[in-house]
This record gives C-alpha cells, sequence and structure tokens, in this order.
C-alpha cells in the first residue's frame, strides 16, 4: 500500500519525522509557500532520508538559510 504524508516546515527544525513510519521511502518532495529574492534562498532539497526522519538542507554546500527552511511544505511518498 503507497502511503503519503506531508506537513508544514516548522522554524528552526531542520530534521522532520514523519507521522507514519515507512517501510522504505520512494521520495520527499520539498516546496517553497512564496517566491524567494536572494538566490541562496531558491534550493531547498532532502537528505538523509530514512524509514522515519529526513532533514532539510537549503542554500548551496550544505548551508542551512532559516528563511527558506521555514518557509515551505513537504510531501513524502513511501511503502
Amino acid at each position: 500500500m503507497v502511503i503519503n504524508q506531508g506537513g508544514k516546515f516548522v522554524p528552526e527544525i531542520a530534521s522532520i519525522t514523519f507521522p507514519i513510519r515507512f517501510n522504505e521511502v520512494l521520495a520527499v518532495l520539498p516546496m517553497m509557500l512564496d517566491e524567494p529574492t536572494p538566490w541562496h534562498e531558491m534550493m531547498i532539497r532532502p537528505k538523509a532520508i530514512t524509514a522515519s526522519t529526513f532533514k532539510i538542507v537549503s542554500g548551496s554546500d550544505n548551508t542551512n538559510y532559516p528563511k527558506s527552511r521555514n518557509n515551505g511544505c513537504w510531501i513524502a511518498v513511501g511503502i
């Protein structure tokens, strides 16, 4: 059975725990809620994805810009 989960980024939290643990994560898709202005806020991506958690990385070279991390939501799909 395919499981879809999602949520909003929480201020100053770079690690997110899935509400329901997956057996296998197929995809984690982060999305920005509005158009970022500075170039360094334009990139946000998941990293260190496990069956129960993932981390949010924004900016280049794994630098974390809080506005990017706190200005969006995510969707995860798995089984």
